[in-house]
């Protein structure tokens, strides 16, 4: 799994994330091999430190007597070799850091034993395919086990968006995004048809957007989760419950839901109210307290929807928040029942005039079915 390559991706990947650079799927960017990370790549001392703390986090550099000093290196290749070095003699995991959308971020690290028990289920569901496109970071857990780990175990090729030719996908070809870049895939191309997997994560899909994807002729698998427990459970359809994953069971905690995982004998608290079908089954009806927080200030994602559910020519609204960037925002998705450029403005104008700063959506996707 530790080939030059993945490790580099890796790097330039947090490099993205320290620089405040979104995800942007550019396979040039791979060319890097040799830059400079002050004279070609812009770093300040700062930043560089910033980044350094961030690779050693993920790769659980100083859990090890020998660590490498990355600080002592001024290339990209040298850190890659470093790193490759290093993994040679210790491989017992790595560590992601929580999005902080509802507190403060947290570091969790996992040992690739948990990892992997996930990698072979999912090896099993995505059995058939041949080649991966990334529309998300490697160093969050959902892309490190979908475009590090799993290409890997299928013996798959991971492909960059910018080498897509997307109106001639295969159904071997497995688009691996959240629901936000699932929204701005859909919007990029209105009228192509991309017949091939799909895999979403990170949050739960809005029901139209579900809809949407389906309508697109894409075979869609929804994964529930979050970074301390990975994945927990599936599905396939928006009507659908998620099913648990075979080494998950539905628990009660402090009377809350909560999951307990088989093998380790050990529960986690769920972040979302669910409504349980049966043992294996069920559906999530939202976050618990539906409190974020948004620049320090504690806003209530119900409180936004209905202020938003009640404005004029609004037929459905959901709301939900996103880290990006190294902060949370909130964004929406409103279906009008008039959809017009016009009745759009004079929504947004409405939703600056009745909420309050934080509790302002920075992102408003307007549904079309």
């Amino acid at each position: 799994m530790w080939s030059h390559e993945n490790i580099q991706r890796l790097i330039l990947d947090l490099y993205g994330k320290v620089s405040r650079t979104s995800f942007s799927g550019d396979a040039a960017k791979c060319q890097l091999t040799t830059a400079h990370w002050k004279d070609d790549l812009g770093l300040d001392s700062i930043e560089l430190m910033e980044l350094a703390a961030q690779v050693n986090s993920f790769f659980q550099l100083f859990a090890a007597p020998d660590p490498p000093y990355l600080l002592s290196f001024e290339r990209m290749e040298e850190w890659v070799e470093q790193i490759f070095a290093f993994k040679q003699r210790h491989n017992e995991g790595v560590c992601f850091h929580t999005s902080g959308t509802s507190g403060q971020s947290k570091t969790i690290g996992h040992p690739f034993s948990f990892l992997e028990r996930e990698i072979n289920f999912l090896a099993k569901h995505f059995q058939h395919v041949s080649l991966i496109i990334p529309l998300v970071p490697s160093y969050s857990i959902y892309g490190f086990l979908f475009t590090v780990m799993l290409p890997e175990k299928l013996n798959a090729k991971l492909q960059y968006p910018s080498e897509t030719d997307w109106k001639n996908l295969s159904k071997e070809s497995l688009i691996v995004a959240t629901p936000f870049q699932w929204q701005l895939l859909l919007d990029a191309m209105p009228y192509t048809q991309l017949k091939c997997e799909g895999v979403s994560a990170a949050a739960v899909l809005y029901n139209h957007l579900f809809q949407s994807i389906l309508h697109k002729g894409i075979q869609l698998t929804e994964i529930y989760g979050a970074t301390e427990t990975a994945g927990v459970a599936i599905r396939q359809h928006w009507q659908d419950p998620f099913m648990l994953f075979p080494y998950w069971q539905l628990v009660k905690s402090d009377e809350e839901s909560a999951v307990l995982d088989r093998d380790h004998q050990q529960i986690y608290q769920l972040m979302d109210t669910v409504k349980q079908v049966d043992e294996l089954r069920f559906f999530v009806e939202g976050r618990k307290d539906n409190q974020v927080n948004i620049a320090g200030v504690l806003v209530n994602t119900a409180h936004i929807t209905a202020v938003i559910q009640q404005m004029p020519n609004v037929l459905q609204c959901e709301v939900s928040a996103k880290a990006t960037d190294g902060a949370t925002v909130i964004q929406a998705s409103i279906r009008l029942q008039s959809d017009t450029t016009e009745e759009r403005e004079k929504i947004e104008q409405l939703i600056k005039k009745r909420l309050s700063a934080p509790e302002i959506p920075r992102q408003i996707y307007f549904a079309q079915l």
